[in-house]
């Protein structure tokens, strides 16, 4: 099972234009510690409105995939690694391997939910930014929800990854039996 955090890309049409300035700025001041030129500057500042509205269509796309990610986790943590690690306790046949995958993905499992929070408040704020009277401020604070969104899709990554063990421990166990 293989599931990703969405990019913004994958959004499609809307998010182009918000892209298209993103880069153009985030290309152009690479070097100069967010100091922004007068004319990237003005870009934000002309674009705040479609700017916004893009990151608020991203906020309501990323929180329903925050809903169905953390339940899917859920329930695979809850309806499948738990019960067969009580069944193999109980039946005398524990696996360690499995006892590890299980706290470890736990584990993932609460650090995904955290992260997603830290985004998401730090995404709340970048909305909230007049990015018209103060662009420099906007675009920082754009940098910084965007490392934060990184480590959730980090996060993503690791929990898949950890799936994907389970899924070859449970398949060893199978073949051992």
């Amino acid at each position: 099972m293989k599931l990703s955090f969405p990019s913004v890309t994958a959004s499609g049409r809307r998010y182009g234009l918000l892209l298209l300035i993103l880069a153009i700025i985030a290309v152009s001041c690479h070097n100069t510690a967010y100091a922004l030129s007068d004319a990237q500057n003005g870009i934000i500042s002309q674009n705040c409105a479609h700017l916004k509205q893009s990151l608020k269509s991203l906020q309501k796309a990323d929180s329903r995939t925050r809903v169905h990610l953390g339940t899917t986790y859920q329930n695979i943590l809850l309806s499948y690694i738990t019960p067969l690690n009580l069944r193999l306790v109980r039946n005398d046949q524990p696996s360690a391997d499995l006892t590890r995958l299980q706290t470890e993905f736990s584990s993932a499992r609460d650090d995904f939910a955290t992260k997603f929070i830290k985004y998401s408040q730090s995404l709340e704020d970048l909305i909230a930014t007049d990015c018209q009277s103060n662009p420099e401020l906007f675009y920082t604070k754009l940098e910084a929800t965007r490392a934060l969104r990184h480590t959730v899709s980090a996060s993503v990554a690791q929990l898949d990854h950890l799936l994907g063990e389970h899924i070859t421990a449970v398949t060893k166990l199978k073949e051992s039996l």
